[in-house]
């Protein structure tokens, strides 16, 4: 079975993920601030030690 632990993403990264590529070319500033939100909870999740188990 896999455990949580074994993804490499959690629920809310999966979602701007999804919300980024909904954004698509149509929608550039959306698709930017979802970017950099992406990024900054990834770094986030880095200096808190948060993993995804």
């Amino acid at each position: 079975m896999n455990s949580s632990r074994d993804e490499p993403y959690d629920d809310f990264e999966r979602y701007l993920m999804k919300e980024i590529e909904l954004a698509g070319y149509k929608h550039l500033d959306r698709k930017h601030t979802l970017e950099r939100a992406l990024e900054e909870y990834r770094k986030f999740k880095n200096r808190e030690g948060i993993t995804n188990g």
